[in-house]
């Protein structure tokens, strides 16, 4: 919408008046107070801001006009139903969170949208209210489509009404929990006369005495009352509630809008923490109490969360939501009877509730010392879980192996947790190992053997994690490094701090956190300390420091490449790598189509991957290193240390092998053994050696040595003095004795990888036992990572324009900035390069 930047946006939601604004804003709006008016109309509508209490009231003075142009705007744009502003929808405009589904459906059915049009939130909220799904939502679309008699076309004509297909009455297994509020809809005299004698007398109750928690009604009655839509249930949050999120069951993954309810949603999904109270959630986001409470409550009516310790008094239970407590298990408490401590596990929740005459004095001492262990258990836990965890940081490819690889139907609802909310706890965390132990390593075979090993490897990391007392582990969450990134910087920093002692990284990490690269905002980080650590300048960063890697050619975004430099255009193979994505090989006869493709959307990274027609070889190197690597790695690598710290961190370094072919060794048979007529000295004519007889063995040379020279027609001519015809083959064999190895560094990756079960413990070996996390290791972290930060922006600053950083679109998502001239490292040093590249 127009004039409706930032800046303008928090003078409105602040309710500053047309006066009252800065200059500066005023003549961004025209000097025109009805700009900013307008801006105040269209910010609330976008928003759903209530009325009252509001900088709208003072613009726009019909209240109920301005209520149905914000749920027609609502509606057009697939929203969630406004349910914090129910007691005006529901009771002023007769609009229940069923009709306005509906409408919604409506909407996209006669548009004739996919299903994935929907915004996840609004699918969910579908999905519960109307039970329509992808399924179902296909099954309708086709059945608004009938054919006619003649020629099988398809006219409106013969279209069925999306409205007749379309469900009357929302879903009778639609959830109610005891504690939430019941308050009476718009009711109209022939609704009245249409209910039965015991609703009747339910909403007089309502009516005379006010909202009641629908614990307090008859469950059937409240059932049938809002299914009708005569009642609405409010979700009441305390600021003192402390909230739990379970894994994900029924979300759908469709797509997001970046409207300000679904991504405050994503905020507070990521930060929410069972031992965070909702105030202290709004206060270390920094968001208004009220949008926080909006938010919580909606998770908790979609199922994604509920209330900790939430205590429903029996005493006041009507009895006849026994049998639906014990579906939906929440706590309750009797004055008279034994009081049940656990919400989620035991399974005599109803008989005792049941037995409400059942007092203390019957329980024997035995249950009581059982009781107590219980009770002294879960204070261990929550104490071991109130303290600072360790955090383990992934991006979503992992979610993404978790969930493609058709691992076990409970891991994929733990792979969707952690992709919506961003985070999985440690609460979760014992569910989560049980389901991983589930997978069997004899699956692990073919294309879907990297799902299975990323799945196992991830069970070995947080055990290790967790069960070592040497990180003085209080727990561990899994946390998704994307969802960490909706957060501005210094909320980020405080949430970072409140709840982690240590951050530790999943190697290769492709969307960073420029948080972390500033040890005084966050906690230590075994893992990249910088976005630009992820990206292709870290590599040429390493090889000029370090005199030595394979020839790279770094290339910007836009730039045509007609021809390649000779060392990458001699080889077979390339390694190509787009900015932001892991690198593939290519045959360099087709690199250069596709690099041009390639360079449309971002820059390139091209490596030398091959030596001749032998394509390169890889090795992983895990450090801190331990003793020596053989192959005359060691000084490589000690050549490294001195350069970046592999002493105070965990990770591997990648090496790559170029196999160096000394001189062959000529291999042939005496003439005389073949039983070939020689010529005299004068007329012998030696044949040159064959361009493919050094990939050629023994015997084959010697055969093919046979077959030429014992050729005997007419195409081969006569042999004459001038023209001799040579009639002896010398093919060169070389053998593995002539392969020198040639190691170079490749790229060196900091955190845990899980894409190799042997590197995988091996480094977290050296975290448990390398005392990694002492005070002394971790300053000298602190200060390796300040060095290393000041030298690699150092390099890229060298290395590209300086209008760069002032220019979004030369800079990727984190902030790392786009090269703007060629960077060409030779396999010694970075050298200029000349235009030809761009012509």
């Amino acid at each position: 919408m127009a004039n409706s930047n930032a800046e303008i946006e928090s003078f409105i939601r602040s309710k500053t008046s047309w006066e009252s604004l800065p200059v500066v804003v005023q003549q961004q709006l025209g000097n025109s107070s009805k700009e900013y008016e307008k801006s105040v109309v269209q910010f609330s509508i976008r928003n759903q801001l209530r009325y009252r209490g509001n900088l709208v009231r003072h613009v726009k003075k019909d209240e109920k006009r301005y209520y149905e142009e914000l749920v027609d705007y609502s509606r057009r744009n697939l929203m969630l139903f406004p349910y914090h502003l129910s007691d005006v929808v529901v009771k002023g405009l007769r609009i229940t969170p069923f009709q306005y589904y509906i409408m919604v459906l409506e909407i996209i059915m006669g548009q004739e949208k996919s299903y994935d049009s929907l915004p996840n939130f609004s699918a969910v909220d579908c999905l519960r209210l109307l039970g329509i799904g992808r399924n179902q939502y296909i099954e309708l679309m086709n059945k608004t489509r009938t054919k006619t008699k003649f020629g099988g076309f398809t006219t409106s004509l013969f279209k069925k009404s999306y409205r007749d297909l379309l469900p009357t009455r929302p879903v009778s297994s639609l959830t109610i929990l005891p504690w939430w509020v019941v308050q009476v809809g718009y009711i109209t005299e022939d609704d009245v006369r249409s209910l039965t004698k015991p609703q009747k007398t339910v909403i007089d109750q309502i009516i005379d005495h006010g909202p009641c928690p629908a614990g307090q009604l008859a469950y059937s009655e409240v059932h049938s009352l809002y299914l009708q839509g005569l009642i609405y249930l409010d979700i009441l949050i305390d600021d003192k509630d402390h909230m739990v999120v379970p894994p994900l069951e029924g979300f759908v993954m469709n797509r997001v809008t970046g409207d300000y309810f679904e991504t405050l949603l994503y905020k507070i999904f990521v930060s929410l923490d069972e031992h965070t109270t909702v105030s202290e959630m709004a206060a270390l986001l920094q968001i208004e109490l009220a949008l926080v409470k909006d938010a919580v409550a909606l998770y908790c009516r979609l199922g994604f969360a509920k209330k900790k310790n939430c205590e429903v008094d029996s005493d006041t239970l009507h009895p006849s939501w026994y049998d639906e407590v014990e579906i939906n298990k929440p706590r309750i408490r009797s004055t008279s009877a034994v009081s049940v401590s656990s919400d989620e596990e035991d399974s005599l929740l109803k008989e005792l509730n049941r037995a409400l005459e059942t007092d203390t004095e019957s329980v024997t001492g035995d249950d009581f010392t059982e009781n107590r262990e219980d009770s002294e258990a879960r204070e261990v836990d929550e104490i071991k879980t109130a303290a600072k965890k360790i955090a383990f940081l992934f991006d979503s490819t992992l979610t993404a192996y978790l969930m493609m690889g058709n691992l076990s139907p409970s891991l994929k609802n733990h792979a969707v947790t952690m992709f919506e909310v961003g985070k999985l706890s440690e609460e979760q965390m014992d569910q989560f190992l049980g389901e991983l132990e589930k997978i069997s390593t004899v699956d692990a075979e073919g294309e879907a053997g990297v799902y299975f090993t990323a799945a196992i490897t991830l069970r070995d990391t947080i055990s290790s994690l967790r069960s070592n007392p040497s990180l003085l582990c209080l727990g561990l969450d899994l946390v998704r490094c994307e969802s960490l990134q909706s957060l501005d910087q210094s909320t980020l920093s405080r949430l970072l701090h409140k709840n982690y002692s240590l951050l530790v990284c999943m190697a290769p990490l492709t969307h960073q956190l420029r948080v972390l690269g500033s040890p005084a905002l966050c906690p230590p980080v075994l893992g990249p300390g910088l976005p630009e650590v992820a990206s292709s300048w870290f590599k040429l960063f390493l090889y000029s420091l370090c005199g030595q890697g394979p020839p790279s050619l770094l290339v910007p975004k836009g730039w045509k490449v007609r021809c390649l430099p000779r060392p990458l255009a001699s080889s077979s193979t390339l390694l190509v790598t787009t900015w932001g994505h892991e690198a593939t090989e290519v045959p360099t006869l087709g690199a250069l189509s596709m690099l041009q493709d390639a360079l449309l959307h971002s820059p390139v990274l091209l490596q030398l991957f091959s030596a001749g027609d032998r394509k390169a070889q890889t090795k992983h190197i895990p450090f801190p290193l331990e003793g020596e690597q053989g192959m005359g790695l060691d000084s490589l690598l000690s050549q490294l240390g001195t350069k970046v710290d592999l002493t105070h961190t965990c990770g591997y370094v990648t090496l790559v092998n170029f196999p160096r072919k000394l001189e062959p060794v000529p291999v042939s048979k005496p003439q005389a053994e073949q039983g070939i007529n020689t010529q005299p000295d004068e007329d012998k004519v030696e044949r040159q050696a064959s361009p493919a007889g050094e990939t050629l063995d023994l015997s084959t040379a010697q055969l093919l040595e046979e077959e030429i020279d014992n050729i005997d027609s007419p195409m081969a001519g006569e042999p004459t003095k001038k023209a001799k015809r040579p009639t002896a083959l010398s093919l060169s064999v070389a053998t593995t004795k002539d392969i020198v190895e040639e190691w170079k560094l490749l790229e060196l990756s900091y955190g845990i990888p899980l894409f190799d079960t042997d590197l995988n413990a091996s480094i977290t070996r050296r975290i448990v036992e390398g005392g990694l996390v002492t005070e002394e290791s971790l300053a000298g972290l602190r200060q390796d990572c300040d060095k290393l930060k000041e030298g690699l922006l150092t390099f890229i600053t060298e290395n590209t324009d300086s209008y760069t950083s002032s220019i979004p679109a030369m800079m990727d998502d984190n902030e790392v900035p786009y090269p703007t001239k060629p960077v060409w490292f030779d396999g010694a040093e970075i050298r200029p390069i000349g235009p030809i590249f761009n012509k």
